[in-house]
């Protein structure tokens, strides 16, 4: 319900944002309650291992204060009314921005990223279940195998998780897919002998 009720507000406030944007007091108020929201969404996230959004808001929220702070400080003259516009312009880009983080952060449907790391993370855990069988069977042969994967299939994880260039990120999901499958592969292999 929490949820529902955030998305409803943060559409209400993007809205919100476009016919008072004239208005300095309001859109700083605006700011100020985004920072809040995508505050809790941060902590949110975090909670929920979502690293890759988490670290969209971490970029996001210090900038949003720079940029409210340097709004806040423009005086209204004829020689900063360009600067005040651009710094105005600047600021509701970023609320508007953050506004579709945050929405997306309480969405139901985690992005394409976060569905891909999570299934390899879900066939890690079949591997460290089947290791543990071939350990109580004395099979440790088979183990190392089986072991060698998980560990190559983590690495590609953390590298994955921490990337955020999508071209390299692209490349990156192609190996996490490539090792998830030799795993799982050699899995089937070693627990079914022809």
């Amino acid at each position: 319900m929490k949820f529902i009720l955030a998305i409803i507000s943060l559409t209400l406030l993007i809205n919100g944002i476009i016919a008072d944007d004239n208005n300095k007091e309001q859109l700083l108020k605006k700011g100020e309650e985004i920072g809040k929201k995508a505050e809790d969404a941060l902590k949110m996230l975090k909670s929920q291992n979502r690293n890759r959004e988490a670290r969209r808001l971490e970029k996001d929220i210090p900038l949003l204060e720079k940029s409210m702070q340097d709004y806040r400080n423009t005086k209204t003259t004829d020689d900063d009314d360009d600067k005040t516009k651009i710094l105005e312009k600047e600021l509701t880009l970023l609320i508007k921005k953050m506004s579709l983080e945050i929405q997306m952060a309480y969405s139901d449907e985690p992005d394409m990223h976060t569905l891909l790391v999570n299934r390899a993370k879900d066939m890690v855990k079949r591997g460290e279940k089947t290791l543990e069988f071939l350990k109580s069977k004395n099979r440790l042969e088979d183990g190392k195998t089986i072991e060698n994967d998980v560990n190559g299939l983590k690495q590609i994880i953390d590298k994955v998780e921490q990337e955020d260039d999508l071209i390299k990120l692209n490349d990156l999901e192609l190996q996490m897919i490539k090792a998830e499958n030799k795993l799982s592969n050699d899995i089937f292999d070693i627990v079914n002998p022809h």
